[in-house]
C-alpha cells in the first residue's frame, strides 16, 4: 500500500519521472498475487500507462492503455468512465505519434458513447469532445475544429461542469488557436485573453 501511495503522490504532483519505477514494482506485485481479470490489475496498468504518457513514450502508454482496454472488454467492463478514458487516451497516443486519421475514429467512435453512458456535460464527454477539435484542427478542418469547441464550451456554460475552470480554459485555448489560424484574430482574442486569465 505504501508503493502505491507513494505512487500516486509523485504522479499527482507532476513528478512522473519518479513514480514510473514505484507504478511498476505496483503492477508486478499485483500481477503476482491477484488473478489475471482482477480490476486493480487493470486500474494499475492504466494507471502505468498515463505515467507514461506524462513522461513521453507514447508507444508504451499505449501499448498499456490497448492491454487495460482488453482487459475491461474482457469482463463485461464496457461503457465505464476507465474504459472510455483507455480510448480517450489511445486516441491521444496516435495523435501524438502522427496518426490523426486513427486519432479521430477512435475519438468519433467513443463520442457517442460518452454521451450516452456518461451525459452530454459530463467532464469526460467534453475532454473527448475537446481532443477530437484538436484532431480536426490539425488535419486542417478548421470549421469542424470551431464547432466542436464552440459547442464544448456552451455545454459547459450551461452545466456543472462550467466548475472545472481548468477544462474550460483548455477549450478556449483550443478554440482560440482555431481562430488565429482561420484568421478570426478579433474573435479569438477574448477567448485567448480568458484562457490566459486562468493560466
Amino acid at each position: 500500500m505504501r508503493l502505491l501511495g507513494a505512487a500516486e503522490a509523485l504522479r499527482e504532483g507532476g513528478r512522473c519521472q519518479e513514480a514510473e519505477p514505484i507504478q511498476r514494482q505496483v503492477l508486478q506485485i499485483r500481477r503476482r498475487v491477484l488473478p489475471p481479470d482482477d480490476y486493480d490489475n487493470f486500474d494499475a496498468v492504466g494507471t502505468l500507462a498515463q505515467i507514461l504518457m506524462y513522461t513521453g513514450a507514447l508507444a508504451e502508454a499505449e501499448r498499456c492503455f490497448r492491454e487495460c482496454l482488453a482487459g475491461l472488454q474482457r469482463t463485461g467492463r464496457s461503457n465505464t468512465v476507465i474504459e472510455i478514458t483507455c480510448v480517450k487516451e489511445i486516441a491521444l497516443a496516435r495523435l501524438q505519434q502522427g496518426d490523426p486519421i486513427g486519432a479521430e475514429n477512435l475519438l468519433a467512435q467513443v463520442l457517442p458513447r460518452a454521451k450516452t453512458f456518461l451525459g452530454a456535460d459530463a467532464i469526460m464527454t467534453l475532454m473527448i469532445q475537446r481532443a477530437l477539435a484538436r484532431v480536426f484542427a490539425e488535419e486542417g478542418r478548421l470549421d469542424k475544429a470551431e464547432a466542436l469547441c464552440k459547442e464544448a464550451l456552451d455545454t459547459r456554460n450551461r452545466s456543472k461542469a462550467r466548475e472545472e475552470a481548468y477544462g474550460t480554459a483548455r477549450t478556449q485555448l483550443t478554440l482560440g488557436r482555431v481562430l488565429v489560424e482561420m484568421g478570426k484574430l478579433d474573435e479569438a482574442q477574448p477567448v485567448l485573453q480568458d484562457a490566459l486569465r486562468f493560466f
